[in-house]
């Protein structure tokens, strides 16, 4: 069996063009069995398939699977007809009609329960809605008739499975067996018990709800249909994307309900249209996801309200961008490789299915990138020695001569840049080898406070030994603290700041799930305390009192008389003195608010709802002229009677607030002990969100300890707000609490940060589109201005103040009237809100043009919202792409070097890998031969830079040689000084005529430069300051080339001929001893690096 080693992608790859569209792979065999003959796909995509799936050493190759003896095939019996024509359905014409037939059937079947639950003959009743619908001896036989069809194919699956065990273990039939139980379950309980009618009615309610398993199992019959394999896997992929925006949403819409919640304050439960935090974040939600039923509208008049439902349609608008584009894209790329797979030819399948069979093992990191560089290190070097060889062939007598002078100046040209690679590529392997050398001193740690004797945390760990000795029966005392775990060598402050930043890892998953609970649990508690559900209202709660006290804490006598004590029925108290609304507080259940002047008597009492006083059942005080503002007093929901709760928790929230308060209290106590910097802790925005979510908890307590009398409410009511009413909405911060438990949270924020100025000009255009059109819609729909019981005409032709019209208003009141109704497009300011939900495509229906012009103007600006919307959609869509595709990128990469660290961390706390070939993925250190012979090994610097001296003074010789473009100041190098700092190719021996030739080059700045382009006197005297002779020339090219073939011996090739060559003998065959050493950290492929006489390349 063959082995691949596979590790991180080298920075430079080449591109391949795929036909496979974006992902450049073809998908997996659970496309489907069918093959058709197509043209074929790449085989890359087929190797990068199967290299991705692969990651496990197969148990047999194809070649032994091959091998063994066939099976002989099954018997062709009809159960093994039938099994296989249910299984593949639209393989053969049988399987068709069959899978065709129930699919009719369970559509029929739910169009039957559809019919059962209109209004009609088999409801009962004497005017049915719909008198044509059949009756319910008919809706008996049609589901007595799929009852049977249905259990006939569930028995005929059982009877034909292959296994019985596997069958009854699977979903799907304890699916179909539900979904027949029903009629079965409906006339057991009629004849078998006896059950009356109206006993088995409630019961059979319930049982019909599992027909609906018969719907579901439409999706199962479908699964292999090819469109629903692409939903099923692009719905798999779509689960980790789709949560980061399920975070999103969830933050738009908690927290602009909470907005919208105290904005729009509930006075009158009849007309409010949000009267808890849930009402108002279902109406949020069905903003944001451009629905708008219409059903909840905040008031117009309200500007606050309308300002943050107009910043919701916009946050809606642009927040279904990143969940269109993720589905979008991943769903088109998973329809292209399902259309590449079903092109792919049957050979192609096979060799896929044998690349299955290979061993894929991982690579250290490290050892891969060395690995790469030392190949490449490799090519370099043969092309540096053949082009050695190729300059030396050429024949002494054409040198001499200068017959091709510039093709030896071109050859010499590419020997210095090669050399120049080689050395680069050699410093590399020094570099990234650093990580694989011992280090003979430890190194110093970062300097931290001075250790306690009598530190909390040693005295711990003393006693955590003692208690093992003691267990263990050794009394001898603490030995020593190494065989602790690794976590306890760090100081405790660190370690809890790696515990309370680090959420994924595994010892501190248990902690931070802790705060995680907590943060959910709080967030639904305070959403919770505005439940009307779970509150008592009533005069006598506590609610309506709170209420009452804040609105009369500023009235008068004469504006609002009802906040006075009431002396009798007609008459207030002498002198007049406010109601007490903190001095009688009972038990509110329905008995004592109806009974209340059973309790205390008709008499003068100075407590709110008591004696003569509002809010009592003797008081005759008339609501709407005893107060300024009856429309917020006279309904107001905390004081009506007659509302009795699912649960009253009114007075019982306190002990979850005490409980939040507390955790996170600890939680920001603990995150400011651990923090590194702690002033740059206190001033972060985060540590701000903290304090924030926790503050509501103590101003409420420190209030009702101060200031009242009575124990802290917890339970929220909007009603006349004040700032300790306000206060609570602080809790809706707890929701940025999520983000650190989410790393994922940074796709939005990055999202954000790079879109914000594009969409800024979308926003501006769309704020200027929406004036505009409400200008023009304002125009159109205005209709003509009146005074009601005043004749109004319209176009100078009729009356349009009618009866019915001037009858709400007083004598005189300003209206406007659209023919024959009230204009509800009275202002710009409605307009605009028109716009607004017009443009974003919600359209709540509360205000809508009437005239057949201002319908054709809206027509057209739906039609541009449309359009113009699609822009920022665009923009935010295809950015959180990116975004979300370069954080899984840098999660691969940062999961790569945590099990690189956790590897290495184990190495130093003591643990041991048995082999690199049984664990590549582990660090390995070199030995201490090893590393010497490393050393040894930079002797490869000093061979080329002789090699190349040699060579430029071969060049040298030729009438028309070449010149090194290098700097003076690069001159001299010795055989002992090998260094990785300054390139040897940049500095020569230290010979006069070399130095001058170096210092006269003053042309172009190319590595080389030809003697002949020189212009000057002194040319003459180069040519001829070497050598005098032809003899001497012949002598000196002899010399130089049996130097350049000792040191190209030396750098590739042991031989004999080798050995008599003054040099060390660490560096015959520097190649070798390369390849040797990293064998050591680089696990090699089998057969390959052995120890051989000759290596060459």
């Amino acid at each position: 069996m063959s082995k691949v080693k596979v590790g991180p992608r080298p920075a430079r790859h080449t591109h391949h063009r795929h036909s496979t569209g974006d992902s450049g792979q073809v998908m997996g065999p659970s496309w489907g069995p069918s093959i058709r003959k197509q043209p074929p796909t790449p085989i890359a995509d087929l190797i990068n398939q199967s290299v991705g799936a692969s990651t496990t050493p197969a148990k047999h190759t194809r070649k032994n699977m091959q091998a063994k003896p066939r099976k002989d095939p099954p018997k062709d019996t009809w159960k093994r007809r039938t099994r296989h024509m249910i299984k593949y359905s639209k393989a053969s014409t049988c399987g068709r009609i069959y899978l065709y037939s129930m699919l009719t059937a369970i559509v029929l079947d739910f169009i039957h329960m559809v019919l059962e639950t209109l209004d009609g003959p088999a409801n009962g009743g004497s005017d049915p809605t719909y008198p044509y619908l059949p009756t319910e001896q008919t809706y008996f036989a049609c589901e007595v008739a799929f009852t049977v069809l249905f259990s006939a194919d569930f028995l005929v699956k059982c009877l034909v499975a292959r296994i019985q065990r596997k069958f009854w273990t699977q979903f799907v039939t304890w699916m179909d067996l539900l979904a027949v139980l029903p009629l079965f379950g409906s006339l057991f309980m009629q004849y078998v018990l006896g059950w009356s009618a109206e006993t088995r009615l409630p019961i059979n309610q319930y049982l019909e709800l599992l027909q609906l398993f018969r719907v579901v199992r439409v999706a199962y019959m479908l699964r292999n249909v090819d469109g629903m394999r692409v939903l099923r896997i692009t719905f798999t992929e779509c689960l980790a994307p789709l949560q980061i925006t399920l975070f999103f949403l969830v933050m738009i819409v908690m927290i602009f309900a909470t907005m919208l919640y105290y904005a729009e304050p509930c006075y009158d439960d009849r007309t409010c249209p949000f009267k808890d935090i849930f009402n108002a974040g279902f109406f949020v939600m069905a903003t944001v996801s451009t629905t708008g039923y219409g059903d909840q509208v905040p008031s117009t008049d309200n500007v606050v309200a309308v300002l943050i439902t107009c910043a919701v349609m916009i946050f809606g608008s642009l927040y279904l961008a990143m969940p269109l584009a993720i589905i979008g894209i991943k769903y088109e790329r998973n329809w292209r490789r399902f259309i590449n797979y079903s092109r792919t030819t049957r050979s192609i399948v096979e060799l896929k299915d044998d690349l299955r069979s290979t061993t894929i093992e991982s690579v250290n990191g490290d050892a891969n990138r060395v690995n790469l560089q030392y190949f490449q290190l490799t090519t370099e070097v043969a092309h540096l020695v053949g082009l050695v060889q190729d300059y030396l062939s050429v024949p002494p007598d054409e040198i001499f001569s200068g017959q091709s002078s510039q093709a030896l100046n071109d050859l010499l040209a590419r020997l210095h840049r090669t050399s120049r690679h080689v050395i680069t590529r050699y410093r590399i392997i020094v570099a990234e080898m650093k990580v694989f050398r011992p280090h003979t001193k430890k190194l110093p740690t970062r300097p931290t406070k001075i250790k306690r004797m009598f530190s909390l945390r040693s005295l711990v760990l003393k006693l955590l030994l003692w208690a093992k000795d003691v267990v263990q029966g050794d009394h001898a005392g603490i030995a020593s603290e190494s065989h602790l775990p690794h976590q306890f060598d760090r100081p405790l402050r660190k370690h809890l700041r790696h515990v309370l930043h680090i959420t994924d890892a595994h010892h501190s998953y248990g902690l931070n799930r802790f705060f995680l609970v907590n943060v959910i649990l709080s967030l639904l508690v305070f959403y919770a305390e505005t439940t009307p559900e779970l509150q008592t209202y009533g005069p006598q709660s506590y609610l309506c009192h709170g209420a009452m006290q804040t609105y009369c804490a500023s009235a008068t006598m004469e504006s609002d008389p009802g906040c006075f004590i009431w002396a009798s029925a007609n008459t207030t108290s002498s002198p007049p003195a406010r109601l007490q609304f903190d001095c009688f507080i009972s038990s509110a259940s329905p008995a004592a608010t109806t009974a209340s002047s059973s309790i205390v008597n008709a008499t003068s009492s100075p407590c709110f709802a008591a004696g003569w006083n509002f809010g009592s059942a003797s008081s005759q005080l008339d609501c709407t002229s005893s107060f300024a503002s009856p429309d917020k007093i006279c309904n107001l929901r905390q004081c009506q009677r007659g509302h009795t709760p699912l649960v009253d928790m009114t007075t019982h929230w306190l002990y979850f607030e005490a409980y939040f308060g507390v955790i996170f209290t600890i939680e920001f106590a603990l995150r400011l002990y651990a923090a590194k910097h702690r002033r740059r802790f206190l001033r972060s925005p985060s540590t701000w969100v903290d304090m924030a979510a926790i503050l509501p908890f103590y101003a409420e307590g420190i209030v009702a300890a101060t200031v009242t009398t009575s124990s802290s409410v917890y339970a929220i009511v909007s009603t006349f707000p004040t700032f300790f009413s306000i206060l609570p909405m602080m809790k809706s911060l707890r929701l940025f609490k999520l983000g650190r438990h989410f790393k994922s949270t940074s796709v939005l924020t990055r999202t954000a940060r790079l879109t914000y100025r594009r969409l800024a000009i979308h926003l501006f255009f769309l704020f200027m589109a929406s004036v505009l059109t409400a200008t023009l819609f304002y125009e159109i729909e205005r209709g003509i201005e009146c005074h009601a019981h005043v004749p109004c005409f319209w176009h100078q032709r009729w009356d349009v103040m009618t009866k019915d019209i001037a009858a709400p208003f007083p004598p005189g009141k300003r209206i406007q009237v659209q023919q024959d109704r009230l204009t509800l497009l009275t202002d710009m300011w409605r307009t605009m809100w028109l716009s607004a939900s017009t443009l974003t495509t919600v359209g709540y229906g509360d205000l809508k043009p009437r005239a057949p012009l201002g319908r054709l103007f809206d027509i057209v600006v739906i039609v541009f919202g449309c359009c113009y919307i699609a822009m920022p959609l665009s923009v935010v869509g295809s950015q959180f792409h990116a975004c979300y595709e370069e954080f899984l990128r840098k999660s691969a990469k940062v999961d790569v070097e945590n099990d690189d660290e956790d590897d290495s961390n184990a190495k130093s706390s003591g643990a041991t890998a048995a082999s690199s070939t049984d664990n590549p993925s582990q660090q390995v250190l070199l030995s201490v031969e090893d590393n010497e012979m490393l050393k040894k090994c930079s002797m490869l610097l000093l061979l080329v830079d002789e090699m190349m001296q040699h060579m430029y003074k071969i060049n040298l010789l030729s009438p028309t040689a070449a010149s090194l473009n290098v700097m003076p100041h690069h001159v001299g190098i010795h055989k002992a000084e090998v260094r990785a700092k300054v390139t040897p190719l940049e500095r020569f021996s230290a010979d006069s005529i070399m130095i001058k030739r170096r210092q006269s080059i003053t042309g172009p700045t190319n590595n080389v430069v030809p003697v002949a382009t020189m212009a000057g006197p002194r040319q003459n005297q180069r040519k001829g300051s070497l050598v005098a002779t032809t003899e001497a020339r012949m002598k000196r090219f002899k010399e130089l080339q049996h130097l350049v073939q000792v040191g190209s011996t030396h750098l590739t090739v042991h031989h004999a001929s080798a050995r008599g060559v003054s040099y060390e003998a660490g560096v015959q065959m520097v190649m070798l001893q390369l390849t040797r050493v990293l064998e050591k950290v680089v696990v090699p492929v089998e057969g390959a690096f052995q120890d051989d006489e000759r290596f060459e390349f």
